[in-house]
Parts: C-alpha cells; structure tokens; sequence
C-alpha cells in the first residue's frame, strides 16, 4: 500500500507539474507586442510584393499560372518501400527543357527507325568500349551533316584513302576493326547512328555532350528505358511519356500526386480582381496590426499569408516559415488584449457608461501560447544546431567566410566592409579567430540554449540570440527573417521589460 501510494503522489506531483508549465495564467503583455512587431513586419513584407504583384502571383508571371497549377495538381511524392530495398534504377532526365527534348527526339528517333535492336546493340557495344565511347562520340559529332559529304567520308576511310593526319583522327574503337566487314559493319552502324543525332549543329553539339557526360550506369539505363518504350503501344507511350517529360520520373515510382494548397492566385485571371483582392489582403494586415476584431483579422492575415505563400514556391524560404509560424500560434491567443482598437473600443464603451473598463487580466490562453512559441523556438534552435553538425565547414570553423565573401549575401558594395574581409585574409591569426570564434558560438548558442535558456541565465543566452540574428541579418542580408527571429524571442521577454520601455498605462493586473 505504502509503495502504491508513492505512486499515485509522483503522478500527481508529475501532473501538477505539467499542468503548471502549460496552463498557469500569465500576462499577454508579450503576445500584445508581438502581434505590433510581426504585424509590421507581415504589412512591409506584402507591400513590398505591391511593386512586382504581377510578376510574383500574376497568370503570367515568373512562376506562371499554368506551371504553378500543374505542380499544384500533379506534383509527384516518391513512394517509400517498405522492406529497405530501393526501387529498380530508371533513366534520369535532364532538368533543362532543351536537354530534355533532344533527348525525347533521340528515344523517338531510334523507336521510329528501321532497326531499333541493331541501334541499342550498337549503343551497348559502345558502353562496353569504355572511354572509347567518347571519342567515337565526338568523331560522330564532328562529321559533316550533310548526308552524301558524310557518307563520301565513310567511304574514304574504308578504302584507306584517307590523308595521315585524318587517320590520326580516327577512334581507337574503329582501329580495332581489323578486317573490311568489320570495318563496313561498324560504317554501317555509324550512319545508322548518326541518322538519329539533330541536324541542327547546336543541338547537335548539345546532345553529344549530354551522352559524354552520361555515367556507364546511366547509359546502360538508357537503353533500358528506351526497350521499355519499344514494348508500350503507342497510346500508353504518349501517356508515360508526357508525365515524364513534365516530371523527369516515372509515375510507376510515385506514391501519389499533388499538393493541399489554396490560394486565390491560382484562380484569378483579371488582373483587375489581382490589385483588388491584393488591397483587401492588406487591410487585413492592418487590421491585424492596429488590433481591430483581432481574432477575426489575425486570422484572415494567417490566412492570406498562406495565399501568398502556396502561389509563390519557388520563391519560399526562411522569413515566409516564421511569419506563418507566428500568425498561427497568435491566432490562439489574447494578442489584441493591449495597444490595440479593439481595447480602446472597450474603455471608451464603458467611459461611455459611466464605468471604469475591466481591467487586462492574466489568461491561460495567455501562458499556453507564450510557452508553445518557447519550446517551438528551443526545437528550432536545436535543430538548427544538430543539422550544422553534419557540415564539414562547420567543424573546420569555415562556414563564416563562406557568407562573409558571397557577394549574394554580404554588403560586399560597401567598401568598409570589402577592406575588412580583405584586411582579415591577410592575417592568419585574425583570420582564424574571427571566423572559429563565430563558428563556436552559434554552434554553443543553438544546441545549448533549450537547456540552458529555462535556468537564470536565460537574460544571458536571449541577449546572445539578439546578437546572432543580428550577425545573420547583416553578414546575410536576411533582414526581415532576423527581425522575425526577434519576434518569436519576444515570448521569453517578462511583461515588466516591455512596460519599463513603453509605459505602464494599462498593464495586467493580477488576480487579487
């Protein structure tokens, strides 16, 4: 009995506790602040999109309206096995859409000629010479295109008419055809082959190069794939084939297709609606910001940024996460209990009544949330700092000079800074200790701050995560991610800081 008793004492001491950290009542003052921050940060972010609204979500933009709908509808997930085994290795298409036509007009040519068989075995014959396969590659390349020129130059090299230094020329691998049927068969094979290349010089030059660049797995795939057609009748050709050359994969290896997205932009046509809905968008964002019906704006603007997002894909990355991130998380809290229309309606209704208005008090909405955005930013943090691990410029303390002289990231425009990247180039040591210094302490802050960030120096390590996004927005010019950053670091922030800087008007009372 007695040792059943402690049992039920420890679940109930591990159930208070847990009950403590997610449902204790706490002051919206942070949440309050941050919607004022990420609602500033969203309204600059979607205004910016104002400038090239045509060009990021119209029906002819960038990212048209027709590829994005299609990658929308049929955008293929590979299918995982079950037992560890991969699946059977297949030919790999070019991710050019040039590339990938010459070679669609390569597989086509050889099914629509006369002997397909004879063409692959000649292929297979020269997987099988190895590094000769290039160099009969290339002298196939650099015949003339003209059909009577080259087969006058075929006819030349078996009579043995050719000059010295054409012979010089030659393939190893025609060499090796020591007698004149060999020689004849391999001419045969060669104008057969050579039939199927592009008559255009470029495009011509073009395939070649893929097919020298073709590894010997990848040649033999090839074939294969080409054999595989060759058994297909022509409607199920057609069908395989348009899938595969919008996909470069075949649609046997996929598990299903699609994406879950909405977004008005896949729809809209009239740019006239675009400019429409794109101003009700923002001032949604507004609303949003100003803290008027919050929970109903905060909502349309997590739902908005959602629209924006899912249209533009190829243009997603790290600011885009966070602002979706913290809409979300915002939706399911008091954000608008402070600095915002809809308090001021509140006061001066009850002004208007001749009472006192009811005064911001500690909520459980408050506390869960700002605790889901802490642990969120400790998994983040982790994970971040776990997955540099596996990069080796990461333990050889290079990973900083790869931003610190990457013209695409660092204000390499400003000449203070150009002088001082190449001031540290030239000396070892200052060199060394600025870019392993770095180095250490982002790896340090990210894996140690979730454990070290619940203990007293949690003033400590938020001030040291401050200073990182700050490095990042400067060395990186990633601006707005870095302030999002900062944001999300507003949940470890006490709601006594943020009074002490913007007044005490107003503030939580706690329960008496």
């Amino acid at each position: 009995m007695h040792a059943a008793s402690d049992d039920v004492g420890l679940i109930r001491r591990m159930w208070a506790g847990w009950s403590w950290f997610w449902f204790t009542p706490a002051d919206p003052t942070p949440l309050c602040f941050m919607r004022i921050v990420v609602g500033l940060l969203t309204l600059y972010v979607h205004v910016a999109y104002t400038f090239d609204l045509e060009a990021f979500f119209g029906p002819k933009g960038w990212c048209d309206q027709t590829e994005s709908n299609l990658t929308r509808r049929e955008l293929p997930h590979l299918r995982v096995r079950w037992d560890w085994t991969e699946e059977n290795y297949y030919f790999r298409m070019p991710l050019d859409k040039r590339q990938r036509n010459l070679v669609r007009d390569l597989m086509f040519n050889i099914l629509k000629s006369p002997e397909p068989d004879r063409v692959l075995m000649f292929m297979h014959s020269l997987g099988l010479a190895g590094n000769e396969r290039d160099e009969l590659l290339r002298y196939l390349r650099d015949m003339p295109t003209d059909k009577a020129e080259r087969d006058a130059s075929l006819q030349a090299l078996l009579d043995e008419k050719l000059p010295e230094e054409e012979k010089s020329l030659l393939p190893k691998f025609f060499l090796r055809q020591t007698t004149l049927e060999s020689r004849q068969s391999f001419a045969a094979e060669a104008k057969r082959f050579q039939d199927l290349l592009p008559a255009g010089k470029d495009d011509r030059r073009i395939l070649v190069q893929l097919l020298l660049d073709t590894s010997p797995i990848d040649w033999q795939a090839f074939q294969d794939f080409v054999r595989n057609l060759q058994g297909m009748s022509p409607a199920e050709r057609d069908e395989f084939m348009a899938y595969f050359m919008t996909w470069a994969i075949p649609k046997s290896v996929t598990h299903t297709v699609g994406m879950s997205q909405f977004s008005p932009w896949f729809h809209v046509t009239d740019l006239r609606i675009l400019w429409l809905l794109h101003g009700l968008h923002i001032l949604a964002i507004i609303a949003f910001l100003v803290g008027w019906q919050t929970r109903v704006s905060n909502v349309l603007t997590w739902f908005v940024g959602l629209a924006y997002i899912h249209r533009a894909q190829p243009y997603l990355f790290g600011q885009d996460t966070m602002m979706n991130l913290a809409h979300f998380y915002l939706m399911f809290s008091p954000c608008g209990a402070r600095w915002s229309v809809d308090r001021w309606l509140e006061r001066k209704r009850a002004q208007e009544r001749g009472e006192q208005a009811p005064p911001v008090r500690p909520s459980i909405s408050a506390g869960f949330v700002i605790r889901v955005f802490q642990v969120q930013y400790c998994f983040m943090y982790m994970s971040a700092g776990l997955s540099k691990l596996k990069g080796p410029s990461w333990w050889n303390g290079t990973a900083l000079f790869g931003c610190l002289n990457n013209p695409e990231f660092s204000p390499m425009h400003m000449s203070l800074y150009r002088d001082f990247v190449r001031w540290m180039c030239e000396h070892r040591i200052a060199f060394e200790l600025f870019n392993t210094g770095v180095v250490v302490f982002t790896l340090l802050l990210e894996i140690a701050f979730p454990f070290v960030v619940w203990t007293r120096l949690r003033p400590v390590v938020v001030a040291c995560a401050i200073l990182l996004h700050m490095g990042i927005a400067i060395l990186m010019g990633l601006n707005i991610f870095s302030m999002y950053m900062f944001a999300l670091l507003l949940a470890w922030f006490p709601p006594a800081t943020i009074n002490n800087v913007f007044g005490w008007d107003d503030a939580c009372v706690e329960q008496s």
